[in-house]
């Protein structure tokens, strides 16, 4: 938004400019990349969920509708070219499927921008301090993100759309705007999916203890974290916890607290917790929380972390 002083005429000269000005494809000093499309690096901590990957049904079905259409040609197609047929057949469904292909491209959200670069077309940007609470759209039959701020942007066929729907959401405000210009995060944080008695939720361990946070509170840890709840195509509350280690150590703690407190979850300081020994963490986790046993798994890539944090533990050094 222009500054207040500048007449009409200025502020169009300089959104004018603002167009006219190229999109970036390399990040600039100091730019970090929080999360990039089918870049597994970005999955190393990974979710113990469900896959972020889509794939949307028109898609499917004009693979089906290809390939039964040339179908016929395999019981029909003149002598000499039954040898060819099969293989018309198959040409005609990947050419369905990897056509529709060419729309897509790499999302990249870094700290200062979305950036989208199309296998075909020019790139794509739109700074995140710019985009304003109804600036996102999701078109969830073509998997197509549209945000507009500075500029608008059309990300076509994007296999973890509603992930970047997610992560654009928590990095467009405060607390988490520009937090990962640092390029740090928290060290000795697990975040794991994990049941408390009959609650259902994820486990947050830390050396000062651990935390639990039930699931079905999308708005409440939204609100806490944020204080806003927007609805989301989906929500999975240990890929939001995971990203606030964006935060600094002291800022990250706080806001955990914040969730805990807002969704009736639970806190128990090391001294009060204990862990009880078994199999490895990746199978379960175990530890007594009071009276109650919380109950664990944490992601293979997260098992050596764990441990750590685990023998930062009063109890260990016993």
């Amino acid at each position: 938004m222009a500054p207040p002083e500048l007449s009409l005429e200025e502020a169009l000269t300089r959104l004018e400019a603002l167009v006219r000005e190229p999109v970036r494809r390399k990040l600039a000093p100091g730019e970090v990349v929080v999360f990039e499309t089918r870049n597994r690096r970005h999955s190393a901590r990974s979710s113990t969920r469900k896959s972020d990957i889509e794939v949307p049904l028109r898609y499917v079905l004009w693979v089906v509708l290809g390939i039964l259409l040339t179908l016929p040609l395999l019981f029909f197609a003149p002598p000499a070219l039954q040898r060819e047929a099969p293989l018309f057949v198959l040409g005609v469904g990947l050419a369905c499927w990897f056509v529709p292909m060419l729309r897509s491209g790499r999302l990249l959200l870094t700290s200062e921008r979305l950036l989208w670069l199309p296998h075909l077309g020019e790139p794509q940007s739109v700074r995140l301090a710019s985009i304003p609470d109804d600036g996102v759209q999701f078109d969830r039959s073509r998997l197509d993100v549209r945000v507009k701020g500075d500029r608008r942007l059309h990300a076509r066929l994007v296999p973890e759309a509603w992930r970047v729907m997610l992560l654009l959401e928590l990095h467009r405000q405060s607390p988490l705007l520009g937090a990962a210009r640092a390029g740090v995060q928290v060290e000795n944080v697990v975040v794991f999916a994990a049941k408390l008695g009959e609650r259902e939720g994820c486990g947050v361990l830390r050396p000062g203890g651990v935390s639990f946070i039930p699931d079905g509170q999308e708005h409440q840890v939204l609100q806490a974290i944020s204080g806003k709840a927007p609805p989301l195509p989906r929500f999975d509350l240990e890929r939001v916890l995971d990203t606030l280690r964006w935060l600094p150590e002291a800022e990250f703690d706080a806001c955990v607290a914040r969730v805990v407190a807002a969704t009736g979850g639970l806190f128990r300081s090391a001294e009060d917790a204990r862990h009880v020994p078994g199999p490895p963490a990746w199978m379960w986790l175990r530890i007594q929380v009071g009276s109650q046993m919380l109950l664990g798994r944490v992601a293979l890539a997260q098992e050596a972390a764990a441990k750590a944090v685990l023998n930062t533990w009063p109890q260990a050094t016993e």
